[in-house]
């Protein structure tokens, strides 16, 4: 796997973002992947909200603004570090993936609907360039339980399948595996936000090529492909902890 970050000018809040496209990503995109930042994506879309001045920290309102937009959330004062744990496109983040870096003075939210602006993306720069195989991945980052350290992850794909399900191949010993799925978008997020940076790199942008199990398709990605993506809580793995927790409803 080759990853190729790219350098951009920053953007700035309603900028617009295929403009910024057409600056910054070549045209030899065949048989790439393009990983794109939420953070810019949501500037792009003036998904951000002004600093009311009216909480006496920025936690506080953080975690007022993120009851209305995830679907889930737990209480603050229910975590030594005064953090929400909540769950907004599908996905298990801290304070809705909300945060200030970056943000020119305001909060940024995650973008509106991740998998339309990947839809959108990859329609475009494959029409423009008329490319064969492409795809587009929409990323965030998060933490994982019982590890220190942020880790890149998939909020939305395009153009390749995410899944590589193993399921019935045979391991070096000829045993059938039962329930194994490899995680191509996951993988291939967690490998371009490392080198993306996570500070004032300005990086938002990043190439990625020559990876080992991806399969292009050459459509749109679906409903049904995103829901075969997804599990839900009752019958994810970690379930025995996920239903224990107190979730709250969201998108008050």
């Amino acid at each position: 796997m080759i990853v190729t970050p790219i350098k951009t000018d920053i953007v700035h809040i309603n900028d617009d973002f295929f403009v910024f496209l057409d600056k910054f990503v070549p045209n030899d995109l065949e048989n790439k992947v393009l990983i794109v930042t939420s953070k810019v994506l949501a500037l792009s879309e003036g998904s951000v909200v002004k600093p009311s001045g009216n909480f006496k920290n920025s936690s506080d309102e953080i975690h007022e603004i993120a009851k209305k937009i995830v679907d889930l959330y737990t209480e603050p004062h229910s975590s030594k570090y005064n953090i929400m744990l909540t769950i907004i496109h599908n996905t298990l983040l801290i304070n809705g993936g909300i945060d200030s870096s970056n943000s020119q003075g305001h909060y940024a939210l995650l973008p509106k609907d991740p998998y339309k602006w990947a839809k959108d993306i990859w329609e475009y720069l494959r029409k423009k360039y008329d490319l064969k195989n492409f795809g587009v991945i929409v990323t965030d980052s998060k933490s994982f339980p019982l590890k220190w350290g942020r880790v890149g992850t998939a909020l939305a794909y395009c153009g390749f399948k995410a899944l590589n399900n193993k399921i019935g191949e045979k391991d070096l010993f000829g045993r059938k595996i039962e329930m194994t799925h490899v995680g191509v978008a996951e993988g291939i997020a967690i490998a371009a936000v490392l080198e993306m940076g996570e500070v004032a790199e300005t990086q938002p942008l990043c190439l990625v090529e020559e990876v080992s199990q991806i399969e292009f398709v050459d459509h749109l990605v679906t409903t049904e492909e995103i829901e075969a993506l997804n599990i839900d809580i009752e019958n994810d793995a970690y379930a025995p902890i996920l239903l224990k927790v107190d979730w709250r409803q969201g998108k008050s």
